[in-house]
C-alpha cells in the first residue's frame, strides 16, 4: 500500500515533457515550422506521403528508452533489484514495443530471466518465516 502511493505521488510529479524532449528531441527544423506539416499542401494534392509522416516518427528504441526512463523516474530503486534485473525489464520493454500487432508477449516472458533473489522484497529474508506449517514439523519429529 505504502510503495503504490509512493509510485502515484512519484507519477503525478514525474516531467514527462522534459524526459520526452531530452530522450526524443524534436528535430530544429520541425520546431521551427520550416518542417513539412501532415496536414499541410500534400494533402490537397492527395494524401500525406510516407516521406512526410517519416519526419514525425521515433524509433522503438527511443519509445523505449523514454517509458525505461519514466519507469526509473517513478519506481523506487530497490523495486526491480540488481543490474541484471533492470536490465532484463528494459529488454522486456524493448522486445515488447517491437512486436508486431497480434504478437503476444506475457508476463512470464518479460520476468523469465530475472533474478527473484536479487529483489530485496520478492526473496525470503533471515527474519522472515519461510511458511506456516514448518515450525510445527519439527516438533513432530
Amino acid at each position: 500500500k505504502h510503495l503504490a502511493k509512493h509510485m502515484i505521488k512519484r507519477a503525478k510529479a514525474c516531467p514527462f515533457a522534459a524526459l520526452l524532449e531530452k530522450i526524443c528531441p524534436t528535430p530544429a527544423e520541425l520546431q521551427r515550422g520550416a518542417g513539412v506539416s501532415p496536414f499541410s499542401d500534400s494533402e490537397s494534392q492527395g494524401g500525406v506521403t510516407e516521406r512526410d509522416m517519416l519526419a514525425y516518427s521515433t524509433s522503438s528504441r527511443l519509445v523505449g528508452d523514454f517509458v525505461w526512463a519514466v519507469i526509473r523516474y517513478i519506481a523506487p530503486k530497490g523495486l526491480v533489484g540488481s543490474k541484471h534485473n533492470r536490465r532484463v525489464v528494459r529488454n522486456a520493454i524493448h522486445t515488447f514495443l517491437c512486436k508486431k500487432r497480434y504478437e503476444e508477449m506475457t508476463v512470464g516472458d518479460a520476468v523469465f530471466k530475472m533474478k527473484v533473489t536479487e529483489c530485496s522484497w520478492l526473496s525470503p529474508g533471515k527474519g522472515r518465516k519461510q511458511g506456516k506449517g514448518r515450525g510445527k514439523e519439527k516438533k513432530r519429529k
